[in-house]
């Protein structure tokens, strides 16, 4: 399989969630509610949901509790949660950033066309979850394209 059909599918599987979160609000802005915190609270739910399952061992606790978390918590938490959750993604990216181009100049690609779609009068308009999925689209692409990842042939 080549890089493109390779970079397609991961792009697809990994957008499915955010498209999912996306339809919802959609359900949501139709009924007149807007809700711009989906996807925290859906990460939410996911931490949650991985950390019971994780301590407890049982995947089906784990996913009632992670379905739950984003509504009874109150938002004071979840807020908290939130910047916890941010604060891990940049402990996460940041160090292998410093030590790898690729990865820098992908974390960079990211924020330049995050910060298109927020600045640019015309972009603005576009959901945030599906500007997530451009973003993520483009910026791997981009590196993909930039830095091919050579494949090691297994010895028969």
């Amino acid at each position: 399989m080549d890089w493109i059909s390779s970079l397609l599918l991961a792009t697809v599987r990994l957008a499915i969630p955010l498209l999912l979160i996306s339809l919802a609000e959609l359900y949501g802005q139709r009924a007149g509610m807007v809700n711009i915190g989906l996807e925290g609270l859906a990460s939410i739910g996911a931490l949650v949901g991985f950390l019971v399952c994780f301590f407890t061992g049982s995947n089906w606790l784990g996913l009632l509790c992670g379905a739950l978390a984003g509504s009874i918590l109150p938002l004071s938490i979840r807020t908290a949660l939130g910047v916890m959750l941010y604060g891990m993604f940049v402990a996460i990216v940041v160090p292998p950033a410093k030590k790898n181009r690729d990865i820098f100049v992908a974390v960079v690609l990211a924020l330049i066309f995050s910060s298109l779609f927020s600045w640019t009068p015309g972009l603005k308009t576009v959901s945030p979850g599906l500007s997530i999925v451009v973003c993520t689209v483009a910026a791997a692409a981009i590196c993909a394209a930039l830095f091919p990842v050579k494949e090691e042939r297994e010895a028969a």
